[in-house]
């Protein structure tokens, strides 16, 4: 499934996957969490990414109560 986020950006959501494609603006960051938290609840999180959107997707992450499995480069 894909959400589109506008400016480009879009989410698409597979079997325990969601990816961000496009500009990583903190609208579209939100969106992604938002998402992540409706869908994995409970879970770990694994971030992969650039060293900079992990650090601003883990920030996100916390502060919504979801729990970080690892963060790897990407």
């Amino acid at each position: 499934m894909v959400h589109n986020l506008g400016g480009g950006a879009r989410l698409r959501e597979s079997a325990g996957l969601i990816e961000l494609l496009g500009d990583p603006s903190e609208a579209a960051l939100k969106q992604l969490v938002t998402l992540a938290k409706q869908r994995f609840e409970t879970q770990c999180i694994t971030l992969l990414g650039p060293r900079r959107v992990r650090e601003r997707l883990a920030k996100m992450v916390a502060e919504q109560g979801l729990e970080t499995a690892q963060e790897r480069e990407r």
